[in-house]
């Protein structure tokens, strides 16, 4: 007889709200053993799954959070290790962003850290994760991704963020450090060579990216 199936799933409501649903769907039987249909009990499970997002997401920039990101690291390596697939990472820091809140309120902070946010989801793919890394950081993981095209990517990013006009303070850069995961790489080693790259970029006069 077929087992019980027990599992979340997301639906739509007629105007288009989203919503989650825990169901348990079980065939019945009749007494000669004979299947007659199925019961299924459901569960609305909303706003279980709206708190279980917000526990991994930036409260400012809803990306993904620095307790998700580490986690998020961590898998990628392991599958980049099990499937022997490139895996890279870019690691962003907004050029002169203490200025920026010194001068223009942290209220003019938030708001340019919002539009940066903005920027790195309409660059990165849907694969690609996002997270905000902390402070004015931001930390983008690129499964499948070889480091020139990495390179690529940065070079994208660092260029849509020079051409942007921020809100109310204008123009603003940022500066990149690029790495790839390699075989004898550590979580803390493959984090080293980009944080390494990003403070080389700040020395080289910002608004650039450079290779770890």
């Amino acid at each position: 007889m077929p087992q019980t199936w027990k599992g979340e799933f997301k639906n739509k409501a007629k105007d288009g709200t989203v919503y989650w649903v825990y169901a348990i769907i079980a065939p019945t039987w009749d007494t000669a053993g004979k299947k007659i249909g199925y019961t299924a009990i459901r569960q609305d499970i909303t706003s279980k799954k709206l708190l279980e997002e917000l526990a991994v997401r930036d409260y400012l920039t809803g990306l993904y959070n620095r307790l998700k990101i580490d986690e998020l690291i961590e898998y990628e390596i392991v599958q980049s290790s099990r499937y022997k697939t490139p895996l890279s990472m870019l690691i962003l820091d907004i050029d002169y962003f203490k200025h920026v809140n010194d001068s223009c309120g942290h209220q003019t902070g938030d708001q340019v850290l919002k539009e940066i946010s903005q920027i790195l989801k309409s660059v990165c793919r849907s694969s690609d994760s996002i997270g905000r890394w902390g402070g004015e950081e931001f930390l983008i993981l690129l499964p499948n991704t070889k480091l020139d095209e990495a390179l690529h990517v940065a070079e994208k990013i660092r260029q849509s963020i020079d051409e942007h006009i921020f809100t109310i303070v204008g123009h603003k850069t940022a500066s990149l450090g690029v790495s790839q995961f390699i075989n004898d790489d550590s979580l803390c080693s493959f984090l080293k060579r980009a944080d390494n790259a990003l403070y080389q970029a700040k020395e080289a006069g910002r608004n650039t990216v450079v290779l770890g």
